[in-house]
């Protein structure tokens, strides 16, 4: 929406003068990040969920994929807040307020009466016992827990009534994720399971903030749900995230490094199974030997049965990145042609 804020924002475009002129209903917000991570836990489209199961310790179903995607929708409550609203008018002077500590201290404070008006608290306990979850997710830009957060503004001010606006939310989540409203066990409370979900709503965060393919809104009050779930999967495909397309390929060593046969390391390191067990291979060689496109037919290996998603490679110089990053855009594009990512 273009101009000052009319409703309750999520984020904002300003001039310099700190005068908004581009606003995006909160709302709409959340939808656009309960879409990506929904997304992103779609095994089609990731090992993101197997990971996040390896954490947990068993497997996730549908209702537990369906309430992390609520929980994510839930990450930016603090903002619903009147003190952070004011950050829009802050040229006119208003006190504002931040989000996180602010979300945190409203569930725990006597207000929680109030949100548990309008949200079902006492089923997302029976989801997420203590809360960590949630919390986990509120903490999305990934400073810990503060000591400390006074719960300001919450009262409607200025036109504004943030648990009305809270209820409209709610009303939509169980629109968006029925599944997550239906009777199951508990999520997971393993410490790394936690660690794992806030990553991963960082990530959603990060990329449903992204204007370029998610515009702010022409029409708040409407429902985003449809044109998010829209555009999620079509983003991770172009920005190489979501590579389900090449899951199943199998191309020769010959055919990725131009080399007719593999050296001595490599071989050992192509005779390595694909098992599904987390590993840790050590390949200690001289240089020339062909580590580098020993790690590169590795991973084409593993990708082919879908149990990574991608490479890191981590060198001491940029000489030695620069070098590497052009062999290994060569061997992609040997492997994959014109699909390669």
């Amino acid at each position: 929406m273009q101009g000052e804020p009319r409703g309750f924002w999520g984020k904002l475009e300003s001039d310099d003068k700190s005068r908004v002129v581009a606003w995006h209903p909160l709302i709409d917000h959340c939808a656009d990040v309960a879409a990506v991570c929904e997304r992103l836990l779609d095994p089609q489209s990731s090992v993101l969920r197997r990971r996040l199961e390896a954490l947990a310790g068993r497997r996730l179903t549908d209702v537990d994929v369906a309430r992390l995607c609520v929980l994510a929708a839930l990450h930016d409550i603090g903002k619903f807040c009147v003190g952070f609203q004011n950050i829009a008018f802050r040229h006119e002077g208003r006190s504002f307020c931040g989000h996180v500590g602010e979300a945190i201290a409203l569930i725990r404070s006597s207000q929680c009466r109030e949100l548990a008006k309008v949200l079902p608290l006492d089923m997302f306990h029976r989801w997420d016992p203590n809360f960590r979850l949630w919390f986990a997710s509120i903490q999305h830009h990934g400073a810990p827990r503060p000591k400390k957060a006074a719960v300001c503004q919450w009262k409607p001010s200025r036109g504004l009534r943030p648990f009305d606006e809270i209820q409209r939310l709610s009303v939509l989540l169980r629109r968006w994720f029925p599944r997550a409203f239906e009777d199951g066990v508990p999520l997971p409370d393993a410490t790394a399971f936690n660690h794992a979900f806030g990553g991963l709503v960082m990530l959603a965060d990060w990329l449903g903030s992204s204007t370029e393919y998610f515009p702010y809104s022409e029409s708040p009050g409407s429902d985003r749900m449809a044109f998010a779930r829209d555009v999620a999967p079509r983003m991770l495909k172009w920005i190489g995230l979501d590579t389900s397309h090449l899951r199943g390929r199998t191309t020769s060593f010959a055919e990725v490094t131009g080399h007719p046969t593999p050296r001595v390391a490599q071989r050992a390191v192509l005779s390595l199974p694909a098992d599904t067990s987390p590993s840790l291979v050590f390949l200690e060689a001289e240089t020339g030997s062909g580590k580098t496109e020993a790690a590169v037919m590795r991973f084409l290996q593993l990708r082919a049965e879908g149990m990574v998603d991608g490479m890191y490679l981590a060198v001491p110089t940029r000489a030695a990145a620069t070098q590497i990053h052009s062999r290994l855009v060569a061997n992609i594009q040997n492997a994959y042609g014109d699909d390669a990512p």
